[in-house]
């Protein structure tokens, strides 16, 4: 479960600042973002796989925790069904139409994973999916929707909901404090250390730079830190610890790879 906690990153952070340096659309920003996303992706769908065999009392009701990923499946293929007609594409009307619509598949596929008995956090990184797969018109003024509702509003609250939920006493043991230098250090490293293949294609500075910025950890490792504490995967210690240490990359990262790129 720690190794998968260290494996994640921010695209969060990542696109942000990628986007204000101009490297976004460049061969070096395209790959930082691929990079980030396949961490994201990969190491949540690792994580929720491990939590759902925590919780499962055996294959069968493992295997129903995964009920959402057909689900997923089913509603692309619709999508891409209906994109072929397009008198039928009309049906999904205008940019605000599809963002209901997006907030709709959000909803459904979250209730279809907590009553599976996976997290709804799977569902909704799956709809996400299902949406940015699937080629429309007005995907860009969509995905600047979602993200104004996602950063401007949901992720605040979530944030809120991560802070009243934090146990301030916990930073009060020695194990909790012991345990922040030690995971900070190995976050960076396992993200600077393979950076280093970036070496001949980018240059030194910039797989430095890479692999600072790749170890930036927000909301991601957050949630998977907090399921894993929850389902008793890991100490409450260590999930406090990991928040702190979220809070340290993702202050520090940015600034780094704009003193080193």
């Amino acid at each position: 479960m720690l190794a998968l906690l260290l494996s994640t990153t921010s695209l969060g952070v990542i696109v942000p600042v990628l986007e204000e340096t101009g490297q976004i659309r460049t061969a070096y920003g395209q790959t930082l973002l691929l990079s980030g996303l396949v961490a994201d992706l990969v190491t949540m769908l690792l994580v929720l796989l491990y939590l759902g065999a925590w919780h499962a009392h055996g294959m069968a009701d493992w295997a129903g925790t995964l009920a959402v990923i057909p689900f997923a499946l089913a509603v692309w293929l619709c999508m891409r069904w209906l994109r072929r007609h397009p008198w039928r594409s009309r049906w999904a009307g205008d940019v605000s139409s599809r963002t209901r619509g997006a907030v709709a598949l959000l909803a459904a596929v979250c209730v279809i994973a907590d009553w599976t008995g996976a997290e709804p956090i799977l569902g909704a990184f799956l709809a996400g999916i299902v949406v940015a797969a699937v080629p429309f018109a007005w995907k860009d003024r969509l995905r600047d929707y979602c993200h104004g509702l996602g950063y401007g509003f949901l992720i605040p609250v979530f944030f809120l909901s991560v802070g009243l939920h934090l146990q301030v006493s916990a930073f009060r043991n020695a194990d909790t404090w012991l345990w922040i230098p030690a995971l900070t250090g190995t976050a960076f490293a396992v993200k600077v250390i393979p950076a280093w293949w970036l070496l001949r294609p980018f240059g030194r500075r910039a797989a430095a730079a890479a692999g600072t910025l790749l170890s930036s950890r927000l909301s991601l490792v957050v949630a998977a830190a907090g399921l894993a504490a929850q389902a008793g995967a890991i100490p409450d210690a260590l999930a406090q610890a990991m928040v702190v240490v979220a809070l340290i990359t993702c202050l520090t990262a940015p600034v780094v790879f704009l003193a080193l790129a």
